[in-house]
């Protein structure tokens, strides 16, 4: 098996932190050992040497997010399971999108930087993935989709699994694409939003409207108030370690509807 020890300092840290800048600029598929080594100007024999292979090195980059998100997100649910009353569903999805903002501080990463880059991560095919990786991805999956047959017991397990691997694309993919002119913050609170409506459309939750297209919360559910607080103060902190305080920028004007076979921007907010 792999040495998945994420190394501290040295030349070996210097071509992993060199691929993942790479990989948040290009994705997995289109860095090369050459783009890696010519990064920092290391042989090209290096990557080998000290990774076995490109797939070692990039497993390693893979281990380095997965460790940290899934960390966060085992702690998220159990607090969420923790605050049953403050509306399960609602806590379920709020835990999953704010641990990977949480996720950032572990890493010591600036926190834009490590959002695409788990972004990247989250995209990455399954079946590619290195079989003690892709059986972490597997368990991860599991212990929210136990956690959601439990809030939604009326849903098919089939239905189920289908809207969460969407809602999982979804936020993958804004990651990877994440906006300049929002603050990761606001983002969090759309990527909530926007899993809450997609699984409304199925059925999981009466207290959104699907055919209303601006926000789809009940003002007067102070549970469901409390959870947007909880994420806004959560994410807020994330950023204030991570990033410069800068004013906050004007929101974007809101964008005009797409066409149905617009695919390529299927998961813009």
């Amino acid at each position: 098996m792999r040495d998945l020890k994420v190394p501290e300092s040295g030349p070996k840290r210097n071509l992993l932190d060199a691929t993942e800048r790479l990989v948040v600029e290009k994705g997995f598929d289109l860095v090369s050992v050459r783009d890696i080594t010519g990064a920092i100007k290391a042989n090209v024999a290096a990557v080998n040497y000290h990774f076995g292979s490109r797939e070692g090195l990039m497993d390693l980059v893979m281990s380095h997010v997965m460790e940290a998100v899934d960390a966060a997100r085992i702690e998220a649910l159990e607090d969420a399971a923790r605050l049953e009353s403050r509306g399960p569903l609602e806590k379920i999805v709020t835990a999953y999108v704010s641990s990977v903002l949480d996720a950032a501080g572990r890493v010591e990463m600036d926190l834009a930087f490590f959002l695409k880059l788990a972004g990247r991560v989250m995209v990455f095919p399954t079946a590619l993935m290195s079989p003690a990786l892709a059986e972490g991805r597997k368990q991860m999956k599991d212990l929210y989709l136990k956690a959601l047959a439990g809030a939604v017991p009326q849903m098919e397990a089939a239905d189920l699994e289908a809207a969460w691997e969407f809602f999982e694309a979804g936020l993958g993919q804004s990651l990877v694409n994440l906006r300049s002119d929002l603050a990761p913050s606001e983002q969090a609170e759309q990527w909530v939003r926007f899993g809450m409506r997609g699984l409304a459309g199925s059925g999981f939750n009466q207290k959104i409207d699907p055919t209303d297209p601006t926000d789809q919360t009940d003002p007067t559910d102070q549970s469901d108030q409390s959870d947007q607080s909880d994420l806004s103060e959560k994410a807020e902190k994330a950023e204030a370690q991570q990033i410069p305080e800068n004013p906050k920028p004007a929101k974007a004007p809101k964008a005009k509807p797409k066409k149905p076979d617009d695919q390529s921007m299927m998961f813009d907010f």
